[in-house]
């Protein structure tokens, strides 16, 4: 076996072993580390780099690539050299971007038992069972552990009313709710079919919302025809929310129509009431000035408050970081942990310090994860550059919740740049946009949403501001500019005819084709007589 030395490339900072008996570039492409190299397009040249330091042995190359004197002043082709010692390499023709985009990446399922700040290392177990366990070092630890829906104490709740928090979990409760419909179908009893045609959804969030709209109308609408004994559309969605309101992250006039939208689904939400009991067949609530009561229920669904990863709470033991009720840590303004910036946390376990000192909590919805994600490979980037990340500035893009097939609510959010965006569009169009307030409410079966009354209506008059009709001399909004109407702008009525020609133009060639068809079906037919 041929010794190994190491190669050093500058001024990207990248190091590898290659044996005496590889070639550099190859040895660099097998782990990952792709330099440039163009032969296959006849600049032969394109490897070629100046060894600072080490010494080489080069394969027979073209000296049209590589001149003698060239060689003698320390040139060298990474395609053809061998290294005989360490290496100290400088890269002339490179693209860093290129470079470590082919870094080897390993994706490997684990669970993480624990993290050595101290160390950087993590002490992982494999997925499968009888695995060992095993430490990985680390230069840069981004951790993503999320969250999980809380019990709040009552862990034995769990058996007996699901979440829908994983994939796995969504399609065992659609094989439950299914299969409550069949064992209510034959059911001789009628309390006890009562009691299996009753859903509880628990938490009067986006979810519990959403899914209280989606059983109701899964009685309602899609198994209305299915069954002989029972009728579907007789099954009770309960909707129990502690506070006073649905959609507490929403704006209240958006939580009043939500509430009035459920109520036209048939969903009956129970407000300011709180859950004290859960067994295999029943529900016991207790609030609005009302004792506590026992609902007979088969079908409970958790949709509650969440709890940050343990993961959370381990870190801010080892970096003294505040954590909230829900075990969210507290992270800098770049998302890193106090005095481990080579630790980035992101998603539903941490908040975020503000400029001001305070903390900041971003609803656990997928686009805070996603943008948080960008933002710490981003700033992995510009560290490797030796540059500082800004602070992480989140984009709030709206609030959606679907509560039915042709119902939902959406909070258009605090985002500038899209906004501005729409504004400067509609006043170049001679249309801005209208000033209202920040949500919409969709009700039609398409989801598009009511015309606003602020939003002027057109008179007529021709609004076309692009090049081709300025170029018939037309500039600006009609009728205020030029008095003409849509009919006789001069440039529409180009378009209009260009439009006409197109048509005709397709039509004939429709036409052709099926002259041919028929010429070839008879020219058929008469060979056939023949």
């Amino acid at each position: 076996m041929s010794e190994k030395h190491v190669v050093r490339f500058e001024p990207v900072g990248i190091e590898i072993e290659v044996g005496e008996d590889q070639n550099i570039l190859r040895a660099a492409a097998e782990q990952g580390i792709m330099l440039m190299h163009g032969c296959k397009e006849g600049q032969c040249s394109a490897c070629k780099s100046f060894l600072l330091d080490g010494e080489v042995d080069l394969d027979r190359y073209s000296t049209f690539a590589l001149p003698d004197f060239e060689e003698q002043e320390g040139w060298t082709l990474l395609c053809r050299a061998h290294p005989y010692s360490d290496l100290e390499v400088e890269l002339i023709n490179y693209d860093e971007e290129m470079i470590r985009s082919g870094l080897p990446i390993k994706t490997v399922k684990t669970t993480v038992e624990a993290v050595d700040l101290g160390k950087r290392e993590l002490r992982l177990r494999p997925a499968a069972d009888g695995g060992e366990e095993f430490e990985v070092g680390y230069d840069t630890l981004i951790v993503g552990a999320g969250s999980a829906y809380s019990y709040f104490g009552h862990e034995e709740w769990r058996q007996f009313a699901p979440e829908v928090k994983s994939l796995e979990s969504a399609l065992e409760l659609r094989a439950r709710l299914l299969g409550a419909f069949e064992a209510a179908e034959l059911e001789a009893d009628a309390e006890r079919r009562a009691a299996l045609l009753t859903f509880v959804v628990v938490g009067g969030g986006p979810t519990g919302v959403e899914m209280a709209g989606q059983i109701a109308e899964l009685a309602r609408d899609t198994l209305s025809d299915e069954f002989r004994t029972i009728d579907p559309g007789e099954a009770r969605v309960m909707l129990v929310e502690m506070a006073d309101r649905v959609l507490t992250t929403f704006p209240p006039s958006l939580s009043r129509k939500a509430k009035s939208q459920l109520e036209h689904l048939g969903v009956t939400p129970l407000l300011g009431h709180t859950v004290v009991g859960i067994d295999a067949e029943s529900v016991t609530v207790e609030g609005g000035g009302e004792a506590a009561r026992r609902i007979p229920a088969h079908n409970v669904i958790w949709a509650a408050g969440v709890t940050a990863s343990a993961l959370g709470a381990d870190l801010a033991e080892q970096t003294g970081a505040e954590l909230d009720r829900a075990g969210r840590i507290l992270v800098e303004p770049d998302l890193s942990l106090p005095g481990h910036p080579e630790v980035l946390a992101i998603g539903d376990m941490v908040r975020v310090r503000e400029a001001d000192g305070s903390a900041r909590t971003f609803p656990g919805v997928a686009p805070v994860a996603m943008q948080q994600g960008r933002y710490a490979a981003k700033a992995v980037r510009a560290r490797l550059g030796g540059r500082a990340a800004p602070p992480f500035r989140y984009v709030d893009k709206g609030n959606l919740a679907t509560i039915g097939r042709a119902a939902a609510v959406a909070d258009r959010g605090d985002g500038r740049a899209p906004r501005a965006h729409a504004r400067a569009a509609g006043e170049a169009r001679g249309r801005p946009l209208s000033q209202g307030r920040g949500d919409q409410v969709y009700r039609s079966r398409l989801c598009r949403p009511r015309r606003r009354a602020d939003r002027p209506r057109s008179r007529g008059g021709c609004d076309r501001t692009d090049a081709r009709t300025q170029a018939q001399g037309c500039a600006g909004p009609r009728p205020a500019r030029c008095g003409r109407t849509r009919a006789r702008c001069p440039g529409r009525r180009q378009f209009q005819r260009r439009d006409a020609r197109v048509v005709s133009q397709e039509v004939a060639g429709r036409r052709t084709r099926r002259q041919g068809n028929r010429d070839r079906d008879a020219i058929l037919q008469r060979d056939a007589d023949v």
